[in-house]
């Protein structure tokens, strides 16, 4: 028996039309009950959304392309899966993050807040991604050998920086519209601020992020 069925209510994004799902029978998603009757997201087809497993997508999220949902993977609220990417086992997609591109989640990672996970970035294990962070190609980040540390309330945009590891070793930061690494943040830092008020409060926070991360220069 299949688990959903595409209902006639559809919405157009970005050029793909999209179908509302209807559940046909009851289930649990990720300690979230799914009844009979129930409608949950977005998909494009039955490709999007895996028949079999517990995996669902709730509220208004929106999956399409060749993007694939299986396993126990939770999307909720208005994240955006999209391109190839993969979602399963028992990752939990949620806020307005968005996946696209060869990008694998899967275990128990978490991503939420406004994250963005590109091209062929892999987030697996116990890994949390939150916040605005921002997980370029080829990445490939597990809470079992990554730190993550984000800061709020920090700068001239009184917003967040995230400072991640990325490939076991390389330190990466997430700050408004910078994406780069550690280095480049700082020299960004420097040029943009000097030894201001701002300056020095992302300073702090590189030095924190270093000794977090037990990390030299």
């Amino acid at each position: 028996m299949k688990k959903y069925e595409l209902t006639n209510k559809t919405m157009d994004y970005c050029g793909n039309t999209l179908y509302r799902i209807r559940a046909l029978k009851d289930f649990e998603c990720q300690g979230r009950q799914v009844k009979a009757g129930d409608l949950g997201g977005w998909i494009e087809s039955e490709k999007n959304l895996s028949q079999d497993g517990d995996c669902w997508i709730f509220d208004s999220a929106a999956v399409f392309d060749n993007a694939k949902i299986f396993g126990n993977a939770a999307i909720r609220e208005t994240a955006k899966i999209f391109g190839y990417a993969a979602i399963f086992g028992n990752a939990a997609i949620f806020g307005n993050a968005e996946i696209s591109g060869n990008a694998a989640i899967f275990g128990d990672a978490e991503i939420s807040g406004n994250a963005a996970i590109r091209e062929k970035a892999k987030i697996y294990g116990n890994a949390e991604i939150f916040g605005n962070a921002y997980i370029p190609e080829n990445a490939n980040i597990s809470k079992n050998e990554t730190d993550i540390l984000t800061i709020s309330h920090i700068g001239s945009r009184i917003d967040e920086v995230t400072f991640f590891r990325c490939n076991g070793s390389n330190i990466h930061v997430s700050c408004g519209c910078f994406r780069g690494s550690l280095v480049e943040f700082k020299q960004a830092v420097e040029k943009k601020h000097g030894d201001n008020k701002y300056g020095k409060e992302y300073k702090l926070a590189i030095e924190l992020a270093k000794l977090h991360m037990e990390v030299e220069e």
